[in-house]
């Protein structure tokens, strides 16, 4: 295989053989060809593989959970008499729990309550280490932030003036 991989320019082989690492889907409870709508349920129990969210995955993770968030925010607030109403489903479960871990200022240990309804729903394999990962994320995003001339207090200032400006009411 290395012979016909030399033929080939660039040779392929050298990337094959350093390709990017996996979590363990068994801990994720994710299967591997997750669909889009299972994104923030992804994000959200990745930290259950605590060996895969190391170094620059963990900071990755952090920015991709937060992007998220903020998406999941901006098209539950289009739609926040549906999406805040009485319902609740898995999503904002997700939404819950990645907000509190990262846009609240509480310990994470703290935040069980938020946690909670969304680690059950996934059916994930969490551990203490899971519960570290939580914390070393929120930090890599709260030490990312300054980098682009923002805070994690900004962020959610940001977010409070738009419920401020467009808020939830119910009339009846």
């Amino acid at each position: 295989m290395e012979k016909r991989c030399e033929a080939i320019q660039p040779n392929p082989m050298q990337k094959w053989m350093v390709a990017g690492a996996w979590p363990d889907w068994s801990k994720v409870a994710v299967p591997v060809d997750v669909g889009s709508e299972h994104v923030h349920k992804l994000l959200f129990c990745l930290p259950a593989d605590a060996n895969f969210l190391v170094s620059e995955r963990l900071k990755r993770w952090a920015l991709d959970s937060v992007t998220a968030l903020l998406a999941l925010f901006s098209h539950a607030w289009a739609d926040r008499y549906e999406k805040f109403a009485v319902s609740f489903s898995p999503e904002m479960a997700y939404f819950i729990a990645l907000e509190a871990v990262f846009l609240r200022e509480d310990p994470v240990e703290e935040l069980r309550g938020a946690l909670l309804p969304a680690m059950e729903w996934s059916d994930a394999r969490w551990t203490a280490a899971s519960w570290a990962k939580f914390t070393e994320g929120r930090e890599a995003y709260a030490n990312f932030l300054p980098l682009i001339g923002l805070s994690v207090a900004e962020v959610v200032d940001r977010l409070t003036h738009l419920r401020d400006v467009e808020p939830l009411v119910f009339r009846g």
